[in-house]
């Protein structure tokens, strides 16, 4: 009988082992199925949030590129339009409004008509014209094309474009005195 009441032991043993290991079971369970600690989560949140700065800066600094070489190339077609109203006159034309081309640039240059792109962006073109050095009958002929940030307004003043702008481009171009075909 002893030995049966061993064997009895031994199997309510077992199946309290049972019961506890399926109790430690449903304990873990319950505690998976409660989710994140607030821990967690203000980590996950921190992490999230430094990268959609990240992002957001990266956005920033791509519009503003992408601004200021619309501007640019907006600055440039001016450019080849004015080089290109210069083509079409000859140098006495050129003379004639705007002044003797003597070996000296014009000193600071000829402020000519603002040009507006298509944004409403202001584009001032100054010219510059001289002879070449040695070569009475060749001139040099500058266009530089000045604008500000932001679509902000050239200053008024020819000295003021030449130190205070923001951006500018130059084209550069020679011409005979005399036209030969």
């Amino acid at each position: 009988m002893n030995y049966l009441s061993i064997s009895s032991s031994s199997s309510s043993a077992s199946r309290n082992a049972s019961r506890n290991a399926s109790s430690n079971a449903r304990q873990r369970s319950r505690r998976i199925e409660y989710g994140f600690t607030i821990t967690e989560l203000m980590v996950a949140l921190t992490v999230t949030v430094i990268g959609l700065a990240g992002l957001l800066s990266l956005h920033v600094t791509t519009v503003r590129g992408n601004a200021n070489a619309s501007m640019a190339a907006e600055a440039i077609i001016a450019a080849e339009q004015v080089m290109e109203e210069l083509r079409q006159s000859t140098v006495p034309q050129i003379e004639s409004q705007h002044g003797t081309i003597t070996a000296i640039e014009y000193n600071p240059g000829v402020q000519l008509a603002s040009i507006f792109g298509r944004t409403g962006q202001e584009y001032t073109p100054v010219l510059f014209a001289g002879e070449v050095s040695g070569q009475p009958n060749l001139v040099r002929f500058r266009v530089r094309i000045f604008w500000m940030d932001g679509g902000a307004a050239v200053p008024a003043t020819l000295a003021d474009i030449l130190t205070k702008s923001d951006h500018s481009i130059e084209l550069q171009m020679l011409r005979t005195r005399v036209e030969i075909l």
